[in-house]
């Protein structure tokens, strides 16, 4: 009897872990951005980003995200960067699609 329960407990306690390897342990994105100030002297920047995160647990993850932009060939020299970093909540309820708000 003491196996039985020693082998429900070890499956249940593999079965957990097991599920819990359903979350990535962070991603990374890379992509094109553009960079558009109406206001004042009109600027229209091209560039590119990338964010990389890491997930803390299910719906917890920590995200820094990098932006740089170039105003040629309008502006020859001009250069615009952005970037943030916060927590990033996300909805884990669907295996292709996790809607997700970040600070």
């Amino acid at each position: 009897m003491k196996k039985a329960i020693l082998a429900a407990l070890a499956l249940s306690a593999i079965s957990a872990v097991s599920h819990a390897q359903d979350i990535p342990a962070g991603d990374v994105a890379v992509g094109y951005s553009l960079l558009f100030l109406p206001k004042g002297f009109t600027l229209t920047l091209n560039g590119g980003n990338s964010a990389a995160a890491v997930n803390v647990n299910q719906w917890l993850g920590v995200v820094g995200d990098l932006g740089v932009y170039d105003g040629s060939p309008g502006t020859p020299g001009l250069i615009g960067e952005t970037y943030m970093v916060g927590p990033r909540f996300s909805y884990r309820k669907w295996n292709r699609l996790t809607p997700y708000a970040r600070g």
